[in-house]
């Protein structure tokens, strides 16, 4: 049986820690084996890299940053992504940030040129493609508004809101282009979802939606598929 890649993406703010959590557990429940796991600090290396960056971060090129993004990246898919996916020892990977937040994030964000960026994403996750994306979309107005109510801040919180509006759109190109194939049958695999509502209406919708295309692409996929559907 296949092992089904799922990412959650998003700007900093939407909650995609929190979704995540929630849907491991949902998925917990249904007696699935899941593994979770976050592309930036996924592994020891890929988590010294993203201490690098908040230590070096405004004093290196955004060209050098993506250098050293992409290696924690790479570092993760050879350690995590690749290995379980050909083992499928489990029913669902769900990731944290996966090669969207390079696209979104620094050629729209911080405009790393296009070209540079993708070699870096070939090289880095050989354009392994998710089954499901959820992208969580809200105003960025709003996101900063929660980051700022955080104690904890990641690389990019203390960006404008003009960045993350950029970083939005580059999403929203994503999600009218991206395609997922599974078993030779090709469909829209970015969904998106209002983040702006409380975190249980955004789980709802979450699971609603992956429910539908549990049932519409991947039909008989595991033996819990008719507990979670009914």
């Amino acid at each position: 049986m296949d092992t089904i890649f799922i990412t959650f993406e998003g700007i900093d703010g939407c909650g995609k820690t929190t979704q995540i959590e929630l849907f491991e557990k949902y998925l917990k429940e249904q007696n699935f084996r899941v593994l979770t796991t976050r592309e930036y600090d996924g592994t020891e290396f890929a988590e010294k890299c993203q201490n690098l960056l908040h230590e070096y971060g405004d004093k290196i090129s955004p060209h050098t940053q993506a250098f050293l993004m992409n290696a924690g990246r790479r570092d993760h898919y050879e350690k995590v992504l690749k290995p379980n996916l050909e083992l499928s020892v489990f029913d669902f990977i769900v990731c944290e940030r996966y090669m969207d937040s390079a696209v979104a994030y620094q050629i729209h964000g911080q405009k790393v040129p296009r070209d540079f960026v993708y070699a870096l994403i070939l090289g880095a996750s050989e354009i392994l493609i998710p089954h499901m994306t959820f992208f969580l979309d809200i105003d960025p107005k709003l996101a900063l508004e929660r980051i700022n109510n955080q104690n904890q801040k990641d690389y990019f919180d203390n960006e404008k809101v003009e960045f993350f509006k950029s970083v939005r759109n580059g999403y929203k190109r994503l999600s009218n282009s991206s395609k997922g194939i599974y078993k030779n049958y090709t469909y829209d695999n970015y969904i998106t979802i209002d983040a702006s509502k409380n975190p249980n209406e955004v789980h709802k919708e979450i699971t609603t939606k992956f429910e539908y295309l549990l049932e519409s692409i991947f039909k008989g996929f595991a033996s819990n598929l008719k507990k979670i559907l009914n």
